[in-house]
């Protein structure tokens, strides 16, 4: 088993989303460890909390969306690759995603924001802004 993790860096509207699974090499399975949403994090603090969560997590390779640079350069650890997530290859990506859905080799915490988000997507790979939920599962 190794672990990954990934993460799509937010803006002012839309939170940072960060993504931990477990994977184990004979099945493929992966198995979400760990999410949550980082809202209106600064990109020091999120250097930060990502070499935190390296460390206690012990990811093997964690990938960021480098499509917007604000995480370059600023000291994260080395099992951190930038990798842009645009939309030349979005479509790989959601063709993937699909294909362990479909196969049940991946599972993942629900938490109500994740699974509006993966459930909102269209065809066209766009999906509304992030809502932000309290613990009664109400927009905020």
């Amino acid at each position: 088993e190794y672990i990954i993790a990934g993460a799509d860096i937010g803006v002012k509207v839309d939170p940072t989303h960060i993504s931990i699974f477990k994977i184990n090499e004979k099945t493929g399975k992966m198995i979400q460890i760990f999410q949550k949403l980082l809202w209106n994090w600064e990109p020091s603090d999120q250097v930060e909390y990502f070499n935190l969560l390296a460390e206690n997590f012990s990811i093997t390779r964690g990938y960021w969306d480098a499509t917007r640079p604000e995480l370059d350069d600023r000291g994260l650890n080395s099992c951190w690759r930038s990798h842009i997530f645009g939309r030349t290859n979005i479509g790989v990506l959601a063709a993937g995603f699909s294909k362990l859905v479909n196969t049940q080799k991946i599972e993942y915490i629900f938490d109500i924001v994740q699974h509006a988000q993966i459930i909102s997507v269209d065809g066209n790979y766009n999906a509304p802004r992030t809502k932000k939920y309290g613990q009664s599962g109400r927009v905020y």
